[in-house]
């Protein structure tokens, strides 16, 4: 449930930020939710910290004890599932965009996306995702126009590995890649106008 839907303001049914157990699409786990950003309601997907990332786990690197920001960590195979939970609680308003919010905790710069219900975030296709300057919001020193207004997207595929998951419609083999969320080399990949500091993370708020 998106903070704002009720006047307790839940996600998984919690009010407060933190690690709290929920379920998704029958995974069980423990979950870190932030209630204080814009409103609350976020549940974060990928913790883009240290090293040992690939293709398999930038999908799927559960905490071995809980998750945080500090913590290498995803459960970004789950997005699509987290996104249509307002779905499957016979919500109306299907018609509403999902939102996701990016940022490099250390450069302190990235942006949100208010992206349509019926992307996926797992395809590998920039070409559906892109969105006007007017949808998104950035802060710190990143500018959209820097790397185009993307929503997050694999993108292994066509990088070699180098790149796991980003914001940049247009890729470059073998080079420095602007708008990197996750990589197999952290600090190569370039992040708003800057390296990538090997400490972005990706949160969804449906």
């Amino acid at each position: 449930m998106r903070a704002g839907d009720e006047p307790d303001r839940t996600v998984h049914g919690v009010t407060e930020s933190g690690v709290h157990w929920g379920a998704v699409r029958g995974h069980s786990l423990k979950l870190y939710c932030n209630m204080e950003y814009d409103g609350g309601g976020w549940t974060l997907l990928v913790a883009g910290v240290g090293e040992g990332w690939d293709a398999a786990n930038a999908l799927w690197r559960p905490a071995a004890d809980e998750p945080g920001l500090d913590t290498p960590y995803s459960i970004y195979n789950l997005s699509d599932a987290i996104r249509d939970e307002r779905r499957q609680t016979g919500n109306a308003l299907l018609r509403d965009p999902f939102e996701v919010d990016v940022y490099d905790r250390v450069a302190l710069s990235g942006g949100s996306w208010r992206v349509p219900r019926t992307v996926s975030l797992l395809r590998s296709a920039p070409g559906l995702l892109r969105l006007s300057a007017l949808n998104g919001r950035t802060y710190g020193s990143w500018s959209l126009l820097s790397v185009l207004p993307t929503a997050p997207w694999l993108a292994a595929e066509a990088t070699a590995g180098d790149v796991l998951i980003t914001v940049q419609p247009v890729l470059r083999k073998g080079g420095h890649q602007s708008g990197t969320v996750l990589g197999s080399r952290p600090h190569q990949q370039v992040w708003g106008g800057g390296y990538n500091t090997g400490n972005v993370v990706l949160f969804i708020r449906e």
